[in-house]
C-alpha cells in the first residue's frame, strides 16, 4: 500500500479551509494546517510523500511558501487569477503550482497529484 500523503494547508478563508480540508480526504490525502511556529518536519509526521497548498492572500503566505518549498515540500499556491502581484511572487518564491481559486475549487486533487509529479529542473536557481 502506497503511504498517505500529507498536505500542509494554509488558507486564510474560515469557510473555504473546511472545504479544502474535505475534499483533500475523500481523495485519499491527509491534511494538516500550517503553523509557522512548528518545525516542517513535525508538521509532516511522517517521511513520506508531501505537499504545501497556500493560499496567497493569507497572512504569512510567502513566508510559508518559502519554507515548505526549501524543505523539498512541493506547494500548491493559489489566489485570484488577477492578482498579478501575489502570483508574481510566487512565481518568484519559485512555487511548483500557481492556481486561480477556480482551479483549486474544480480540481484540487489533480493540483496535489501535479505538484507531487513535479520534477525540479537541475539547471534552475528557483525551480
Amino acid at each position: 500500500m502506497a503511504p498517505s500523503v500529507t498536505v500542509v494547508t494554509l488558507i486564510n478563508d474560515l469557510l473555504f479551509q473546511p472545504k479544502v480540508e474535505h475534499g483533500l480526504r475523500q481523495a485519499g490525502y491527509h491534511a494538516v494546517r500550517y503553523r509557522a511556529d512548528v518545525s516542517v518536519a513535525d508538521l509532516l509526521h511522517t517521511d513520506g510523500p508531501a505537499a504545501g497548498l497556500v493560499d496567497l492572500d493569507a497572512g504569512g503566505s510567502l513566508a510559508a511558501l518559502t519554507r515548505l518549498l526549501g524543505a523539498g515540500v512541493p506547494v500548491v499556491a493559489f489566489c485570484g487569477h488577477t492578482n498579478e502581484a501575489q502570483r508574481g511572487a510566487a512565481r518568484a518564491a519559485g512555487v511548483t503550482v500557481l492556481a486561480s481559486r477556480g482551479e483549486v475549487h474544480g480540481d484540487l486533487p489533480g493540483l496535489i497529484r501535479k505538484a507531487l509529479a513535479h520534477v525540479p529542473d537541475p539547471d534552475c536557481d528557483h525551480c
